[in-house]
């Protein structure tokens, strides 16, 4: 049986970029947990299937509507149906709520696993189902964020572009202001995801918990997002330009070969899309479950390996123990 390591040790390493640079470490042997059990990375995968089947009904409710031409035609001027924009709105909530059940069944699978037992699909999707309402506020919180960002962002732009070199300095204001209170947002509703999941809490008692076992770490936490986050990205992005490669190649030299590598960048980007996924709320769940240890254990806690290489602590890329039984 697959037997999840932790290391334990006193401190986080104080380098940022020492941290920053253990991502890929993260990385690794999060994979190596997935492969030991699959089930880990199947709610990423479903929640971009899902995803995926809600954009294809939103397509065809544009195209009832009439303005599924409008927007393939590129009509910057055509107006659309307030239909189009109710559409628009119902399948944002919808994507939202999907991204935060499929990562609390993500949350429920990794937390098994780090105990030592097999995880298993139907048992998170119940532990979902039974946590509905709290993910519904999280998914509403965090898309309410996104749009407040957005707004901000575009007030900005239009600052910049209309207000001269004042301008500038207070659209350059806004947009970090807005990017940033985004970040620390995503981090404290990623946070509050295991405690709703793993002790079954209303987000009114899950932001109190939050308060008691994450207070003192939301820099450090804040860090190792970003050696994750930036790491997922660089994949994602070597992925998409393979793929654009592959495609224009196809175009150029073997017209034949077009939709093989269509439907091949396709897999593989949603691939990338959907280990990217399952790093964040493996993190976070690693997170919890070292809080929670800490919390008991104080000085003796002990920290899931792969968290161990993200955040630097001591002592970090001590490799997993596998056993066989």
């Amino acid at each position: 049986m697959y037997t999840p390591g932790y290391a334990s040790g006193s401190a986080y390493a104080p380098s940022f970029w020492e941290r920053l640079g253990t991502g890929w470490e993260f990385v690794k042997e999060s994979m190596v947990m997935w492969t030991k059990d699959k089930d880990l990375i199947l709610p990423s995968v479903l929640s971009l299937l899902t995803m995926g089947l809600g954009f294809a009904g939103l397509a065809g409710f544009l195209h009832l509507t009439g303005d599924l031409p409008k927007l393939i035609g590129g009509e910057s001027d055509a107006e659309l149906s307030a239909g189009a924009y109710v559409g628009f709105l119902a399948y944002g909530i919808l994507a939202y709520i999907i991204s935060y059940f499929y990562g609390g069944m993500t949350v429920h699978l990794v937390d098994v696993h780090l105990r030592g037992r097999d995880a298993r699909l139907g048992e998170a999707f119940t532990d979902a189902i039974l946590n509905l309402p709290a993910i519904l506020i999280l998914a509403l919180i965090s898309m309410a964020v996104d749009l407040a960002e957005a707004v901000v962002r575009s007030a900005a732009r239009s600052a910049r572009q209309h207000g001269g070199f004042g301008g500038v300095l207070v659209g350059d204001t806004l947009r970090m202001a807005a990017r940033g209170a985004n970040w620390v947002w995503r981090v404290v509703i990623c946070l509050l995801l295991p405690i709703v999941i793993l002790e079954d809490a209303s987000i009114s008692a899950a932001i109190r918990r939050g308060q008691e076992i994450h207070r003192r770490d939301l820099l450090g936490i804040g860090v190792g997002e970003v050696g994750v986050d930036l790491i997922s990205r660089v994949v994602f992005s070597l992925v998409v330009i393979l793929g654009v490669l592959a495609i224009v190649f196809s175009l150029q030299y073997a017209r034949g070969l077009l939709w093989v590598a269509i439907v091949l960048t396709a897999l593989l980007v949603g691939a990338a899309w959907s280990l990217a996924t399952f790093l964040r709320w493996a993190y976070y769940t690693m997170l919890y479950t070292y809080a929670v240890e800490r919390e008991q254990s104080a000085a003796q806690a002990t920290m899931p390996l792969p968290l161990a290489n993200v955040t630097g602590y001591a002592p970090a890329f001590a490799p997993i123990v596998r056993g066989g039984s």
